[in-house]
Formats: C-alpha cells, structure tokens, sequence
C-alpha cells in the first residue's frame, strides 16, 4: 500500500525561456473517503479526502482550487504554467483532517 500523503510534481525539463508555457504535473496518494461508504461489519468509513489545493509561482498564489468529496483517490491535477521569472513552484495539498502535504520544485529562467 502506498504511504498517505506521497506526492509528487513533475516539470517537462528543468530550464525555460521567459514566457514558455510549460505543462505542471501533479498527484498525491490519497484515499479521498467521501463519508458514504461502509465496511461490511463496521459501519461507514469517516470522511478523509483533499478539500484544498493551492499553488503558488514564488510568492504569489497562481491558483486555488476548493475540492468536493468527489475528488477521486490519488488525485492527478495538471495546468498550463507561463514562466516569467525564476522562482520556486510550490504546491499545497490540504484533506479535511487538517493535514497539510507540500511539494515545492524550482524553475529557472
């Protein structure tokens, strides 16, 4: 079984031109439980998944995300990124035990 919370961020290469526009790869290991479902003799499994997904390009927040319960397990999450300036990549995975998972990459220009 893989380990809660391992994740990764992958980048196309590692040195851009000023204003490519590169694809950003992304995913955590998560079960992402909604809440709904039940163990046969247990009762239902509690509700743990990825409410919250914030990117940030340096210091500025690029994007934002507010995740439902149906987000599914292990989300995959992709975007285009414009690279104008070298600085670190940094992603913020939240789930709603109030755990936090980040993965930060550097681009250069």
């Amino acid at each position: 079984m893989l380990k809660i919370g391992r994740r990764a961020v992958r980048l196309p290469r590692h040195e851009y031109g000023k204003d490519d526009v590169i694809e950003v790869k992304t995913r955590i290991i998560h079960p992402n439980h909604n809440g709904r479902h039940k163990y046969e003799d247990k009762g239902y499994i509690a509700r743990h998944f990825i409410n919250a997904i914030d990117v940030y390009y340096g210091d500025q927040r690029i994007i934002s995300v507010d995740a439902s319960a149906g987000i599914s397990q292990n989300p995959y999450f992709t975007f285009a990124l414009k690279v104008t300036h070298s600085a670190p990549l940094r992603v913020v995975w939240k789930d709603t035990h109030g755990e936090e998972y980040t993965e930060t990459v550097d681009i250069r220009v």
